[in-house]
């Protein structure tokens, strides 16, 4: 139901409108006043849909009326009626907002008339109205995505001057074109107890940016921004420096405790450094990524600014040589070299404040390069080994590695280096001991034995002893008897030739002491000799 109200200080004028009015109106919601100032009165004590009015009247004329009418609620839709055909009026009228203007005497259909125009007049400010809440409402839901569409023109350098103002203003946004910094804040999903089911009493992952960003929303200078669905962007311009700075850090130190203390969720935060304002939002949205990549360091739920650098233990990282680590590898000592990655590590952990991540990572592909040249110095070319080796770790991506995982592989890499140039080395042992029978088994006839095996096959004569031991079971002398005698019974099965002949043919030129050799191998004298 729509209340009209008639303002009129002529009674019988009057009670003749309100009664058309009414009649049109279902018998009800229509109200009248006898001047304008009684009207005012009216009119801030009930709500009004349409007003309308007489123009000459005392106390508070129409036209006076109708301004303060206009002033109070644009949406009152408002008409006159007047005795008085003048232009000025008329003129005067319209530019208050009536939307018509009728002369008395009047008739029964000229009221009957206006109360339809204004009806539509009304009806029309409703309509409007829902068109504009319902684009408001619109507007609200993709707010969060304009906020998001923002922070990444902003930190890709895409905005103009006169675009930051407009956005700044339009999202209400306390960003300055004066020195800001950046936070990102990161819901750690691995560390964090989160279930998205909110009858189990928890909070789920897509719920907690809103709470964060609602919390967030209290702080003096900043202004936050969802990122990806884990992380929000904090922008701050701490009009007083250090000190506010110092008391975003507090209250994000809050924010973390109280997150984990109720929801038992992890944040990870990582600061920029202080850049000169929104046009080095680029630089300081990098910034605190690196800050953030801290985490790798010194593990989850902390705040990292990357103001906070170690500068000489980077130097040292870089530093770091790998020698005595390869030299455990290629003794075969596991063991040893794990000790020595482990001490390593633990020294990056200890150093204070952290070294960047970016030095970690250098020191890491330097040890990972040096393993596998060593690797390739004893195994021959890598591309063979990936046969029987696994691929991907020559394809190790250290900056999604924690320490501790580094760490590990590195454990691990150096177990699996030291087993495959063991593997290897087995190799070539076995091909040069199969030489080595090659050799025999062609000159046993000859001067033969360890001094120049060894020689020709570029050992050291006691390494090469060792080896052919390890790999047959016997010294190099005695295999080669053992060859000798085997060829020497094989001659004694014909009976051609004497004992002495057949001795001297397989290189024994001691005919007692070939006799000796055949029968501690054979178990008999050449002369007993019977297949």
């Amino acid at each position: 139901m729509y209340i009209f109200l008639v303002v009129e200080d002529e009674q019988y004028v009057r009670d003749s409108v309100v009664f058309i009015l009414t009649e049109l109106n279902g018998g009800q919601g229509v109200l009248s006043a006898e001047n304008g100032a009684s009207a005012l009165a009216m009119l801030d004590k009930t709500h009004v849909d349409a007003v309308i009015t007489d123009i000459m009247m005392p106390v508070m004329d129409g036209i006076e009326l109708l301004k303060a009418v206009s002033k109070r609620d644009e949406k009152i839709a408002t008409a006159v009626l007047s005795g008085y055909d003048d232009f000025d009026y008329i003129q005067n009228s319209m530019s208050c907002g009536a939307i018509d203007y009728i002369l008395k005497p009047f008739e029964r259909g000229d009221i009957v008339k206006l109360y339809y125009k204004l009806l539509r007049k009304i009806r029309s400010r409703e309509a409007l109205e829902r068109e504009i809440s319902g684009l408001l409402q619109k507007t609200n839901e993709i707010k969060p995505y304009i906020r998001q569409r923002y922070y990444f023109d902003l930190i890709g350098g895409r905005l103009s001057d006169a675009a930051f103002d407009e956005m700044s203003v339009f999202l209400g946004l306390h960003i300055k074109n004066i020195p800001l910094r950046i936070a990102l804040v990161e819901i750690d999903e691995g560390e964090s107890s989160i279930v998205v089911s909110s009858s189990e009493g928890h909070v789920g992952l897509y719920k907690v940016l809103e709470i964060m960003e609602a919390i967030i929303a209290d702080w003096p200078e900043c202004d936050s921004f969802n990122v990806t669905n884990n992380t929000l962007a904090i922008v701050w311009c701490p009009a007083g420096g250090a000190q506010d700075a110092e008391e975003l850090k507090a209250n994000l130190g809050l924010l973390i405790n109280e997150l984990f203390d109720v929801y038992k969720i992890v944040l990870n935060v990582g600061i920029s450094m202080p850049v000169s304002g929104p046009k080095d939002a680029g630089w300081a949205d990098e910034s605190a990524r690196n800050a953030l990549r801290q985490k790798l360091i010194l593990g989850s739920g902390q705040i990292f600014d990357e103001g906070v650098i170690n500068r000489d233990q980077e130097i040292g990282i870089l530093q770091f040589d790998t020698l005595d680590i390869i030299e455990s590898i290629w003794l075969n000592k596991p063991e040893t070299a794990k000790e020595l990655i482990k001490a390593r590590f633990q020294a990056i952990r200890t150093a204070g404040t952290p070294p960047r991540l970016s030095s970690i990572q250098l020191f890491c592909y330097k040890m990972l390069v040096d393993c596998l040249m060593e690797l390739e110095n004893e195994c021959g070319s890598i591309d063979e080994l990936f046969a029987h080796w696994n691929k991907g770790i020559f394809q190790q991506r250290f900056s999604d590695l924690s320490i501790n995982e580094a760490e590990n592989f590195f454990c691990k890499l150096a177990e699996d280096i030291c087993a495959e140039i063991s593997r290897s080395r087995k190799n070539e042992f076995k091909r040069t001991i199969a030489r080595a029978k090659q050799i025999i088994s062609a000159r046993f006839d000859q001067e033969i034995g360890i001094d120049s095996l060894a020689k020709e096959l570029h050992y050291s004569k006691n390494y090469f002893g060792q080896l052919f031991k390890t790999e047959t079971g016997m010294s190099v002398n005695e295999y080669i008897n053992q060859v000798r005698i085997q060829k020497a019974k094989e001659l004694l099965v014909h009976r051609q030739l004497r004992i002495n002949e057949i001795a001297e043919l397989v290189g024994f030129h001691d005919q007692q002491y070939f006799a000796k050799v055949f029968k501690r191998i054979v178990g008999c004298m050449p002369s007993d000799y019977i297949p």
